[in-house]
């Protein structure tokens, strides 16, 4: 049994931490790997929100992910770049095992920074997610999380 969420797990190809994967539209491109035999699962927060439901929701897994999504809970859920994930990287990493991890979250996202830091302290190579295409200045913050996030990344992901 893992310690991560009580379920027998084998080690995983990849560990995807994820919140657009809340939704089951987002889960199609990792449905597709694992179609082509990668063994992967989905991090995800257990309760959601965003601008376009008036409540909070829980993650829903695209028909043949079922056993994929790993939720956890996160604190301030539904704040893209600024949710933590409840829950230590290290221990998850350490139960599954994954060859490696992607975190489709923005380089200078709170939670790019705590998988990216267990995954690099764990020797684990990670890519992350670098989708924003607005030219705006970030917070000093941010800019710390984004240099340390690419200092580590083995990958990136445009």
């Amino acid at each position: 049994m893992s310690p991560v969420d009580g379920r027998q797990r084998e080690p995983c190809d990849l560990l995807v931490v994820s919140h657009p994967c809340v939704l089951p539209v987002n889960q199609a491109v990792y449905l597709a790997l694992r179609e082509r035999g990668w063994r992967l699962t989905l991090v995800v927060p257990g309760v959601w929100r965003h601008e376009f439901a008036k409540a909070s929701f829980r993650p829903q897994p695209l028909p043949g992910m079922e056993d994929s999504l790993l939720p956890f809970p996160v604190v301030l859920a539904g704040q893209v770049q600024r949710h933590a994930y409840l829950v230590s990287p290290r221990k998850v990493l350490r139960s599954l095992s994954p060859r490696v991890v992607f975190l489709e979250q923005e380089t200078f996202s709170v939670p790019a920074l705590q998988w990216g830091r267990g995954a690099w302290r764990a020797g684990i190579p990670f890519g992350v997610q670098a989708a924003e295409n607005l030219d705006r200045p970030l917070p000093r913050p941010a800019r710390l999380i984004r240099e340390r996030v690419l200092a580590h990344a083995d990958f990136v992901a445009t």
